[in-house]
């Protein structure tokens, strides 16, 4: 008898109370799902307004709308912990509403789908015909599984900037991690494992695994490349802080000798864009600044003891009294620059292009300057006490010779070195170098050294030239 009322229709009607409990669910996981939409977008608000100064200057990360500042580094860890914690929470609560409807369902296959609580997800389940039913899908599908991955991108994206090789990391592994969760709990809400799930769908199947090896390709290589100074030219933007014709440094109230204005002491700034850049009497000891376009900036008094300088661009750049201590500026470009006074004891200049630079009292005792150009460079009164001039260039092409007046040559290394042309060298000078082996020298100078230091023109001995 039952069976024929159920074939004639008349089937029992599902509980009030288990309608409500679902439409109660369905209210519930809207409020997370809303809020979880709507921390991503604060999150990636934020993110998009934190510009390279702040990155650099670790200046507060600001929080829009609300208008406050928080910690750089902080915003950067927690936001996207938080997002995840955010997602797994609304998973959970979808899973359970999931649970419900197919219980539903199970029992009463004949309730219709309207009388369901009419928001995004469940109207989803039964999508309309055409067009808008794949838009609801399409909605749906991004918003509340591939957001998150998007999200987490931004974070090492932009703050792959700041060079700071143990944060990338760890801001890099988030996406990652986010993708790994994503896959997981969309398997379980369409109750498949996650090993069918994943094989399931190939096209899933191919966005998964080039996705998966683009954030493998991040922590692999654009971190590393990003250290490097930027590889490749195109990617330097991408890679690297623009902070040119910047105001970067500030002279406090007050002033005393030995007062650096501003702190960048280790700072990594490989290949960054300083140019014309204000840095006055700055910090950068330690720094990192290889590859670095300092063009015209201005570096006077700056400290630069033992600073990362390799390959940097420093045309026209005023280095005048600067520390430059020990500092790497091999294969530097230094073309114009003023080193008056400088300070380059035991600086590697080695490949440097200091054409017209003025260097008057510049300290380079010690400075290893093989293979400088130093064409039309003015090295007046300079002191290159046991400088290693090795094949150094002091007469490049149509320059004239280098200004050389009451310059310091005392037991330098001018092996192999270009000396013709120079200008206001004396045969004193040249007396007090330690060897002047394959030099290329004047005739006139020649002859004198030949005839009155001919120990000078003698190959040096095999541990010195080592």
């Amino acid at each position: 008898m039952e069976d024929e009322k159920l074939n004639n229709g008349n089937r029992p009607e599902a509980p009030d109370w288990l309608i409500e409990n679902i439409a109660e669910a369905s209210k519930n996981t809207r409020k997370i799902y809303l809020l979880y939409l709507g921390f991503l977008a604060y999150c990636a608000l934020t993110v998009f307004g934190t510009n390279d100064r702040t990155l650099i200057l670790n200046e507060p990360a600001h929080l829009p709308i609300i208008n406050v500042g928080v910690p750089l580094e902080g915003f950067f860890i927690v936001a996207p912990l938080m997002a995840i914690f955010t997602f797994v929470y609304l998973q959970l609560n979808l899973q359970n509403l999931n649970k419900l409807k197919l219980e539903l369902w199970k029992d009463h296959p004949h309730i219709k789908k309207e009388r369901l609580y009419p928001w995004l997800i469940n109207v989803v389940d039964d999508p309309a015909k055409g067009a808008m039913g794949n838009i609801q899908l399409y909605v749906v599908s991004f918003s509340l599984w591939w957001s998150l991955v998007v999200v987490l991108i931004l974070f090492p994206v932009y703050y792959v900037k700041k060079h700071d090789i143990v944060m990338s990391y760890i801001l890099g592994s988030l996406p990652l991690l986010g993708t790994i969760i994503v896959f997981w709990f969309k398997s379980q809400y369409e109750m498949l494992g996650f090993k069918k799930f994943v094989w399931k769908g190939k096209l899933r199947l191919l966005a998964g695994i080039i996705l998966i090896l683009l954030e493998f390709f991040f922590l692999a290589f654009i971190i590393r490349w990003s250290m490097q100074g930027g590889k490749y030219e195109f990617l330097k933007p991408w890679l690297c802080v623009d902070l040119s014709y910047q105001v970067l440094v500030n002279e406090p109230e007050t002033d005393y000798e030995g007062l650096y204005w501003a702190d960048f002491s280790g700072v990594h700034l490989e290949g960054a864009n300083l140019q014309s850049s204000v840095l006055k009497r700055a910090d950068l000891s330690d720094a990192h600044l290889k590859k670095a376009d300092l063009w015209r900036a201005n570096l006077q008094e700056a400290n630069l003891r033992s600073t990362n300088l390799q390959e940097a661009d420093l045309r026209s750049t005023n280095l005048q009294e600067a520390n430059l201590f020990f500092a790497n500026l091999q294969g530097a470009r230094l073309f114009r620059a003023n080193l008056q006074r400088a300070n380059l004891e035991k600086a590697n200049l080695q490949g440097a292009e200091l054409g017209y630079a003025s260097l008057q009292e510049a300290d380079l005792a010690e400075a290893d300057l093989k293979g400088a150009g130093l064409g039309s460079a003015n090295l007046q009164e300079a002191n290159l006490d046991e400088a290693d001039l090795k094949g150094a260039d002091l007469f490049d092409g149509d320059l004239q010779g280098a200004n050389l007046y009451r310059s310091n040559l005392q037991g330098a290394s001018l092996v192999n070195a270009k000396l013709q042309g120079a200008r206001n060298l004396t045969i004193e000078q040249l007396s007090e170098v330690k060897t002047l082996y394959e030099a290329k020298l004047d005739s006139v100078f020649y002859e004198q050294i030949k005839a009155q230091y001919p120990h000078l023109l003698e190959p040096p001995p095999p541990e010195e030239e080592e």
